[in-house]
């Protein structure tokens, strides 16, 4: 299982704690940075990419049909080229991904190489308790 990577969607409505799952998640599985979708279309050309993290928390994931076949081939391949500015591209190995987003993503199901886990978080919902009866 040391080689197997993990991809997971976690999915909910607006502060439902997406993120802060996410990244707790990230934590435990050791180092990891936190990108948006923008970091993604710009090939990782991201300052906080100075090692081989294990995992890459992405925020704010959408539908976009381009972001989502960028999403489809990291998950998808063993190593993928980090872009510095000033510097050549360089490859890691293919780390975690966490995507985070209030979407529904419909691509999960077409994707039968791709190992998605998807997580769908919903609000806690309260009852209220009875009313107490007092002694008469």
């Amino acid at each position: 299982m040391e080689n197997e990577k993990i991809a997971i969607v976690i999915t909910g409505k607006l502060g439902v704690g997406k993120s802060a799952l996410a990244r707790r998640i990230a934590e435990s599985l050791g180092t990891w940075v936190l990108l948006n979708t923008a970091d993604l279309r710009r090939h990782f050309s991201h300052p906080l990419i100075t090692t081989d993290p294990a995992t890459v928390v992405v925020e704010e994931f959408g539908t976009d049909p381009g972001d989502v076949a960028l999403a489809k081939s990291l998950v998808s391949e063993p190593t993928f080229s980090v872009y510095s500015k000033g510097q050549e591209a360089r490859r890691i190995k293919t780390p975690n991904f966490i995507f985070v987003t209030g979407e529904k993503i419909p691509f999960l199901a077409e994707c039968e190489e791709c190992r998605f886990m998807v997580l769908e978080i919903f609000p806690q919902v309260t009852k209220k308790a009875p009313p107490k009866r007092g002694k008469h």
